[in-house]
């Protein structure tokens, strides 16, 4: 349970600077992860993402009409790209592991 919730946590940090291509609401991100996993992952709260993301200045919140919107900065998009490629990296020698180099049917 450890491992999964950890898992969980970091690809949900993932998941959230993927999908920062323009200002977002929390309950939008929260939604756009659900929706676009196929329902793999919960309709979470991402307000405790949110504020490591910000804190780490990966993104930053501006409030427009009332309506607080989250915009990734340029930190978090380097950022994002180099963690897609040891993402990426780490997933494809996991698959070459555990499937000796065959993808799962």
């Amino acid at each position: 349970q450890d491992f999964r919730d950890r898992y969980l946590e970091l690809t949900k940090r993932l998941m959230v600077l993927k999908l920062l291509d323009k200002p977002k609401t929390s309950y939008e991100i929260s939604l756009a992860i659900h929706e676009e996993s196929n329902r793999v992952f919960p309709l979470w709260q991402v307000i405790s993402t949110l504020f490591v993301l910000e804190e780490a200045g990966t993104i930053h919140k501006k409030n427009q009409g009332g309506t607080t919107y989250y915009e990734i900065t340029p930190q978090g998009k380097e950022c994002l790209m180099l963690a897609l490629e040891e993402f990426y990296s780490l997933q494809k020698g996991l698959d070459d592991v555990l499937n000796k180099g065959k993808k799962l049917a």
